[in-house]
């Protein structure tokens, strides 16, 4: 079945880019974004709202001075811990 659709020339462009990005056709991105699989919205969404507190702080000026390696072995740090600490438990 084909669904005829009229879209601009930047939405297209637009298209074009990420479906190159994913590796797809246009027709299967632009499918895939007009019927999203349901499993695959959830990380999608929090991604979405992670980013976007983190980008409203750093227009407020609120962001943090460390480097990005101390930030990761400090997230690593505490993942490693909290994963101990739930083995410990489970015992």
């Amino acid at each position: 079945m084909r669904l005829p659709t009229e879209i601009t020339q930047k939405q297209l462009q637009l298209l074009e880019t990420a479906a190159e990005i994913e590796g797809k056709s246009v027709e299967d991105c632009a499918l895939e974004r007009a019927l999203p699989n349901p499993a695959e919205q959830k990380p999608s969404a929090q991604l979405e709202s992670l980013l976007t507190v983190r980008a409203k702080s750093a227009e407020t000026g609120k962001f943090s001075n460390k480097s990005l390696d101390r930030i990761f072995d400090e997230e690593l740090k505490k993942a490693t811990t909290e994963e101990t600490h739930s083995a410990l438990h489970h015992f």
